[in-house]
């Protein structure tokens, strides 16, 4: 490879092709994936253990970073909710609450989870005989109980 054919410090170019580094990359300031426009955004890691290319990116359709995973799915990555609502329905995958049931859910069974219909301040399972408001958006499994009528649910899905 002709090493004069990459951009120096003090210009500014664009490189095209397929290129291979077999040391270490660093860069100092901005790494940008993508193009506007271009839809998409993967990066590809190789799993030694499965012998095959796992995936990394930004998913387009569901407006989040997804990771394949073993099964081959890609899976969304946990986000931080910084909504402030007590109406909020749709959390992030991997966000954690505590909700009254009806009966003990053995551990990681899924739930269907609800705002809670008699205040702005707690959520309840399906099994709750409670009043129940909007369900939230999405899968939640069971993590163990915090007490003989709550407990720790993880959104999953």
């Amino acid at each position: 490879m002709d090493s004069t054919k990459f951009v120096r410090a003090d210009t500014s170019d664009t490189l095209s092709g397929s290129y291979t580094i077999t040391s270490n990359l660093t860069v100092h300031g901005n790494l940008y994936s993508g193009k506007d426009g271009g839809g998409e955004s993967w990066h590809y890691f190789y799993d030694d253990n499965s012998n095959q290319w796992r995936s990394f990116g930004w998913d387009d359709s569901s407006n989040c970073f997804v990771a394949e995973e073993n099964d081959g799915g890609h899976h969304r990555v946990a986000l931080v909710s910084t909504d402030s609502s007590t109406g909020t329905t749709n959390f992030p995958i991997g966000h954690m609450l505590p909700a009254a049931f009806g009966s003990r859910p053995d551990r990681r069974a899924n739930r269907t989870l609800y705002l809670y219909g008699g205040d702005n301040d707690q959520y309840v399972a399906n099994t709750h005989s409670g009043p129940k408001g909007a369900a939230l958006t999405g899968t939640y499994r069971s993590n163990g109980l915090l007490s003989s009528s709550y407990a720790i649910y993880t959104r999953v899905a």
